[in-house]
């Protein structure tokens, strides 16, 4: 599955989908890491970072090195 989720679809996208290349927020990955654990699946995810910090666009904010 490649392109934005919304957590409501995620029940359908752990049974449909092998990989998931798009979650955005924490909230969406324990949904589908819920629905995946319901059907007895592992689904492979790739967080979606968002690089420019801009507020129309979806995705984790990165993070900063320590130091």
């Amino acid at each position: 599955m490649i392109g934005h989720l919304q957590t409501n679809k995620a029940r359908d996208a752990a049974r449909l989908f092998r990989m998931v290349h798009s979650v955005d927020s924490l909230r969406l990955a324990q949904e589908l890491d819920r629905c995946a654990d319901r059907l007895a699946r592992r689904l492979p995810v790739l967080l979606e970072v968002n690089v420019a910090g801009e507020a129309s666009k979806f995705g984790y904010r990165p993070c900063r090195p320590a130091g």
